[in-house]
């Protein structure tokens, strides 16, 4: 049974091929649904220039886990099975190049349930562990009260806490809500933070966007890049590969954590005679692949647009290049590189079906900007957003805006929507969550309307050229 707090009074099937990226590291994977496991999948892959084999990890992972009524029961369900689905992913023990995992759990009160060592000693103990964890049908989420129990059981202060001061140390925050009981959490993350080699977080909800996506920025220390949004248990099986990853990356890469990650390409310093607006460019493309852009091959037209685009910003020394193609799954999403690799990448790129998911889309663009071209990078990130429709699966509006709010004021990215044969109420629906007209004194975005899917390369780029006021010379 768990042990409860005693400050209970506070308020305290198959695998599919999918080209995604996940955690910091590029890649194409296959995606694993919640039917399979991404261990044969994930053997062999690099994970910054190592070999990342899940069966020999060596980490601590802390379990940080919203019990509470932000999600239902059913959906609280689907969680468990999802950590026991992600766990057999590994070789689970207490001896080297194994996995442990500690659980601690939050609503009204927090509960931990034993300590590294002892929830862990084999992959059936753990599962025995994940079946125990408890539903609380109180909407309280007492962050404060987690962390501490994380604090007293889990670290090496407590001799009985299995911590391995050898292995890694990754800690998973899922919340649905934003957190309840003291404001003095804050503190405490401040405090666990340095313990780990990384914190994580996921959002479970919409609410996890419209209540607190700043609120888990801030959990895992201001890396955006960090945080993993879903919109409920039918997107759960999007985690398991970014977790793989987090896994993997914190494995080898921490050890150089103090430092950046390695760029993708040599940046040289702009031209002094370059006006400012083209100097330091990092353009992103989030392309809309949903069904529609098939039509007339709309997708056809989309890429020539982007390589030419590519062509005519090329010439500035220090320009890198990126792109998402998202629907109802991200395709593709690549960092920011030098043009040809660039080009081969788009032009080798096939179309794939799926509905329209823009919650999926600006949560990669966010990703791949706040890793790769944020402000203490001193790049322009210009993110140049390409659709035909209107969202018609995942998130709603208020999921975009907020992560549209957050490119334009946290990652002082300027959005360039360019919608193809919309509709004025599709229109309309572009320009609020790209944020044309937003009155909050942060980076602008431009929103215009290309006539048919033919006119994409042909008034592309002038549109770009005029809303970047850049116009490089060939």
């Amino acid at each position: 049974m768990p042990e409860m707090s005693t400050e209970e009074g506070f308020r305290l099937n198959g695998i599919t091929g999918v080209p995604v990226a996940i955690g910091r590291n590029i890649g194409v994977i296959l995606l694993a649904t919640l039917s399979g496991s991404l261990a044969q999948v994930m053997t062999n892959l690099s994970c910054v220039g190592q070999s990342c084999i899940l069966g020999t990890s060596f980490v601590d992972i802390a379990l940080v886990i919203d019990t509470s009524a932000s999600i239902d029961r059913p959906y609280f369900e689907a969680i468990k099975s999802f950590i026991s689905l992600w766990a057999s992913d590994y070789s689970i023990g207490t001896n080297p190049n194994q996995v442990q995992f500690g659980f601690v759990t939050y609503g009204l009160w927090a509960a931990s349930y034993g300590t590294f060592s002892t929830a862990s000693t084999t992959i059936d103990t753990l599962n025995s562990v994940v079946a125990d964890l408890a539903y609380q049908p109180h909407n309280d989420r007492n962050m404060f009260d987690a962390l501490t129990k994380v604090s007293n059981n889990l670290l090496s202060t407590d001799v009985n806490s299995g911590w391995r001061p050898n292995a890694r140390h990754l800690m998973v925050v899922f919340s649905g809500d934003s957190f309840t009981g003291p404001a003095t959490w804050r503190n405490v993350a401040s405090t666990l933070r340095p313990q780990f080699d990384r914190v994580v977080a996921v959002g479970l909800t919409q609410k996890a966007i419209t209540n607190q996506y700043l609120e888990l920025v801030e959990i895992v220390g201001g890396d955006a890049s960090n945080v993993f949004i879903i919109g409920g248990p039918t997107e759960l099986k999007y985690i398991i590969p970014w977790l793989e990853f987090e896994v993997c990356d914190v494995s080898s890469y921490s050890a150089q954590s103090s430092t950046p990650p390695p760029s993708t390409s040599a940046s040289t310093p702009a031209p002094t005679t370059l006006p400012a607006s083209c100097q330091y460019l990092d353009l992103l493309f989030l392309i809309d692949e949903s069904q529609s852009m098939h039509i007339s091959d709309g997708f056809g037209a989309a890429k020539n647009f982007i390589l030419n685009v590519t062509d005519t910003y090329k010439v500035i020394p220090d320009v890198r290049f990126a792109w998402i193609v998202f629907n109802s799954d991200v395709w593709v999403q690549t960092p920011f590189i030098a043009a040809q690799d660039f080009k081969a990448n788009v032009s080798g790129t096939h179309f794939n079906e799926g509905s329209t998911n823009f919650v999926l889309g600006f949560n990669a663009a966010s990703y791949t900007i706040s890793t790769y071209s944020d402000p203490s990078q001193q790049r322009q990130p210009i993110l140049i957003f390409v659709s035909d429709g209107n969202l018609n699966d995942g998130g709603g509006l208020s999921q975009v805006t907020a992560f549209t709010t957050y490119l334009r004021c946290n990652l002082n990215t300027r959005i360039i929507g360019l919608g193809v044969s919309e509709a004025l109420a599709d229109a309309q629906t572009m320009r609020n969550a790209i944020g044309v007209g937003a009155q909050d004194n942060c980076t602008v975005s431009h929103y215009s309307d290309i006539s048919n899917y033919a006119q994409i390369p042909i008034a592309g780029l002038p549109q770009v050229e005029q809303d970047l006021q850049c116009r490089p010379t060939k």
